[in-house]
C-alpha cells in the first residue's frame, strides 16, 4: 500500500441552482466560495461503513468497507492508479450513493471536530462547527410543475473528481432524512450537460457521462464530474499549494480545450478554450463556471413542499458533499417557474 498524503482541506464543491438554504452562489462566486457555501459536507464517509467517522483517512475508516460497484470501466473514474495502486476503491464515488452522510444537506466543516485543515468554520459559513444545513431556516423557494424539466446547477472550488445526483423529499415531519431523498432520485434529460458562465446565458454543451449500474438506490441515475483534476499524484494542485496543475495533464480528457485543474483551469480564457501554448504558462483562471444539468420532476410526485438535495460523491477523498434547497411542486396544469442558470 502507497503512502499517501491527501490534501482534504480545500476540498469544495456546491450547488448553484436552485439557490441552497446555505446561501446564494451563483456563478460569479463559483470558485471562490466567498459565502462559504462549499463548507457543507460530511468527512470520512465510506461506502461499507454504517457512519461517517470525521476523519482523513481515506483508507480504512471501517473493518466493513465495500470493494467497489462502479463498473470497472475508465470511463466511469475521475483520478487513475497510481503505480498500480487503486487507492480510491473505498472512497464514495467508487460506490455512488453507498457511503453514509452525517446529514443529505451537509454539516458546517464537515462533522462535529473542528479540524484546523478545515479552516475557520464560522468564518466560512457563519455558523458553528458541525450545524446540521437541515434544520436552517427555508431559503428562496422556486416552483417545479409535476413532470416539468428543470435545470439545476454546481461549481467547483477544489476538484476531488467523484459525480453527484439530485433528489427530492417532501417536507413531512419526521422523515426529512438521507432515506427519504434516496426514494426520490431524480432522473437526468437527455446525455448533455452545460458548462455555464455570466449568469448562464454563455454556455456549452458537453457530452455527459451517466451511470445506474452498481448505484444506491439501485438503478438511481448518478453524473460523473465532467472536468478533471491535474494527473500528478494524489491529483492536488500545484508548485507551493497552488489551485493549477503546473503543467501536468488531466487525469481523462477534458471536456472543453484546457478545461481542467484542482481548483483553476490549466488553459481557459474564453468559454471554449483556444488558448495558445505560449498562452498556458500565464493564464490561470478561477473555476468560474457552473456544470449544469436539467432534470425531470416526476408526473406523479403529489404537489407540495419539497427539499432537494445535491449529493456530491468524491473519488480523491472519504468526503460526500451537499447541499440543500427549497422546492414548491406544483400540479401539472401550473406554470413553473424555472430559477435562470
Amino acid at each position: 500500500m502507497l503512502g499517501l498524503s491527501l490534501p482534504l482541506a480545500a476540498s469544495h464543491v456546491s450547488l448553484n441552482l436552485p439557490t441552497p438554504r446555505t446561501g446564494p452562489s451563483g456563478v460569479s462566486a463559483a470558485g471562490q466560495c466567498t459565502d462559504g457555501e462549499c463548507f457543507w459536507f460530511s468527512q470520512g464517509c465510506q461506502p461499507g461503513c454504517a457512519n461517517c467517522t470525521d476523519g482523513f483517512k481515506s483508507d480504512g475508516n471501517c473493518d466493513t468497507e465495500m470493494e467497489p460497484t462502479l463498473p470497472a470501466k475508465a470511463e466511469y473514474r475521475t483520478y487513475n492508479d497510481i503505480k498500480g495502486y487503486d487507492w480510491t476503491k473505498h472512497n464514495p464515488w467508487r460506490s455512488p450513493g453507498h457511503a453514509p452522510v452525517f446529514s443529505p444537506c451537509g454539516l458546517a466543516g464537515g462533522g462535529p471536530i473542528n479540524h484546523p485543515e478545515n479552516g475557520a468554520t464560522a468564518r466560512q459559513t457563519g455558523y458553528s462547527q458541525g450545524v446540521d444545513a437541515l434544520g436552517l431556516p427555508s431559503g428562496p423557494v422556486v416552483e417545479w410543475a409535476q413532470g416539468s424539466e428543470q435545470e439545476v446547477g454546481w461549481s467547483i472550488t477544489a476538484n476531488h473528481g467523484g459525480g453527484y445526483a439530485y433528489r427530492l423529499c417532501a417536507r413531512r415531519a419526521g422523515r426529512v432524512d438521507e432515506a427519504c431523498f434516496q426514494a426520490g432520485h431524480l432522473e437526468f434529460v437527455g446525455a448533455e450537460s452545460w458548462i455555464a458562465r455570466e449568469g448562464g446565458a454563455e454556455r456549452t454543451a458537453i457530452a455527459a457521462t451517466r451511470v445506474s449500474v452498481g448505484t444506491h438506490p439501485a438503478s438511481s441515475t448518478w453524473t460523473k464530474n465532467p472536468v478533471p483534476a491535474c494527473d500528478m499524484g494524489d491529483g492536488s494542485g500545484g508548485v507551493g499549494g497552488g489551485f493549477n496543475c503546473s503543467g501536468a495533464p488531466p487525469q481523462f480528457a477534458p471536456p472543453l480545450p484546457g478545461l481542467y485543474g484542482y481548483g483553476s483551469a490549466e488553459c481557459f480564457a474564453t468559454l471554449g478554450g483556444n488558448c495558445t501554448r505560449a498562452q498556458e504558462a500565464t493564464v490561470r483562471e478561477r473555476f468560474h463556471f457552473m456544470v449544469v444539468d436539467r432534470v425531470r420532476v416526476p408526473r406523479g410526485l403529489p404537489a407540495g413542499d419539497y427539499l432537494l438535495s445535491f449529493r456530491y460523491d468524491a473519488e480523491q477523498t472519504p468526503q460526500v458533499w451537499a447541499n440543500c434547497a427549497d422546492v414548491k411542486v406544483t400540479a401539472a396544469a401550473s406554470t413553473a417557474s424555472v430559477e435562470a442558470a
